[in-house]
């Protein structure tokens, strides 16, 4: 039922439908296996110029990456990474990062190996930015916790000051 209103006539409608689809596979991940065509029809949603119906596609997209196996996904990720990266150098409206952290998920799960396979030429600098940054975050994030580990267990809480009220 909820397919029927992907042909809808409102882009209301339609981020309606691609929200609740997100939903319903939170809650089952065998949908994009059980309805074969339901991928490829929101991915060409993304063909649009409605920013409210990008928007849900790209968070329906980032729910199916995130619930998937990695073997899964392996069968759809050249479609997926084909349809979101148009979308990565439009920064109006957070679709860079949504497109950012989609591929981040998908480079954890994946493999860059076979990321990087399937993107596409002309997207392989936004792909080299992810890596950089998905490493970068990792290698700081260790250095800092090392830095603000305190040396001797017993060392002393910071004081807490007390607040003073003047009653005049």
């Amino acid at each position: 039922m909820i397919m029927g209103y992907l042909s809808g006539s409102s882009p209301h409608i339609k981020s309606g439908a691609v929200s609740a689809l997100s939903v319903l596979l939170y809650k089952d991940t065998n949908l994009p296996i059980s309805v074969s065509d339901l991928v490829p029809s929101l991915l060409s949603l993304l063909q649009t110029k409605d920013v409210e119906i990008i928007k849900a596609v790209l968070g329906f997209v980032k729910v199916m990456v995130s619930s998937l196996e990695a073997r899964e996904l392996q069968n759809i990720l050249s479609e997926v990474i084909t349809e979101i990266l148009p979308w990565s150098s439009v920064s109006r409206n957070h679709f860079k990062s949504k497109v950012t952290v989609i591929f981040e998920i998908l480079l954890r799960k994946c493999g860059s190996a076979a990321v990087k396979l399937v993107t596409p030429e002309k997207y392989k600098v936004f792909l080299k930015t992810v890596l950089e940054n998905r490493h970068g975050k990792s290698s700081e994030a260790v250095t800092n916790d090392t830095k603000n580990m305190p040396e001797d267990s017993s060392a002393k809480r910071p004081e807490r000051r007390s607040l003073k009220i003047q009653i005049t």
